[in-house]
């Protein structure tokens, strides 16, 4: 029997993060988060709060976890654990209006510190930081900290090669410094199709524990590069639903 064989496989992983909520994208939704595997995340985002938690309501076994955009937001976010058996808060660290400038200026420090406030609530921390602020400063973290990593490298989505080329990079030295941090990488219909998704999943299954699908059918026109259906949507979900990864030997909390 070769090595290869004996190598333990196990699922991926996905978290949808959208603002849709019509009756054919949820019933998509069902389908897939409907099986056995409840790692899967559901993702809320505090700018959302005020339209409520309804994919908490929908999916309430699976692992849940609310995005944050600044430091500030980590109170609300604590709030909404009081109510959800919440999993993760997830730090949104990016070069926008939404992050202050302060928090910018040092991504390192901001994380460490919003890693200390998380932890000490009882909660796992992740990081999402933009590609720019994620290439800039991933030698810098303090990787210890950090119980997740979504990579946002959708941008480079279009281009197969140079995706992989990055998210092996980073990877690689998380899981030096790291190796029990849970790395997802992001994928978004704002910049590629279903088709190219997939191309860029099957590429990377080995590299990551999952993907974070970016979807949002509702909002501006220039927010899907294709049409950003339900259609489109379940292809990308049953990609990943049918693919296994090698084990990375890290435990999933």
């Amino acid at each position: 029997e070769s090595t290869i064989s004996k190598i333990a496989k196990e699922p991926l992983l996905f978290g949808v993060f959208t603002f849709a909520n019509d009756t054919e994208s949820l019933n998509v939704m069902r389908h897939h988060y409907s099986g056995n595997n409840l790692n899967h995340y559901v993702i809320h985002s505090v700018r959302s709060l005020s339209e409520g938690l309804w994919l908490y309501d929908t999916f309430p076994m699976h692992r849940k976890l609310i995005m944050i955009q600044s430091l500030d937001n980590i109170t609300d976010a604590i709030k909404v654990g009081q109510d959800y058996e919440l999993n993760m808060v997830l730090y949104d660290i990016e070069q926008w209006e939404r992050t202050p400038e302060s928090e910018r200026t040092n991504p390192s420090l901001s994380i460490s510190k919003g890693a200390g406030i998380v932890h000490e609530a009882g909660y796992r921390f992740g990081i999402a930081p933009d590609a720019p602020t994620l290439i800039d400063n991933y030698k810098k973290i303090n990787w210890t900290d950090i119980d997740f990593l979504d990579m946002q490298l959708q941008r480079f989505s279009q281009n197969v090669t140079q995706y992989s080329r990055i998210a092996e990079e980073i990877t690689t030295f998380v899981r030096f410094k790291n190796p029990n941090t849970e790395i997802f990488t992001q994928l978004s219909f704002r910049f590629t199709d279903a088709n190219s998704m997939i191309k860029v999943i099957e590429n990377v299954k080995d590299i990551v524990d999952g993907f974070i699908i970016f979807y949002d059918r509702n909002a501006r026109s220039d927010s899907c590069i294709s049409e950003c259906s339900p259609n489109e949507l379940n292809l990308v979900l049953d990609r990943i639903n049918a693919l296994t990864k090698q084990n990375n030997n890290h435990t999933i909390s």
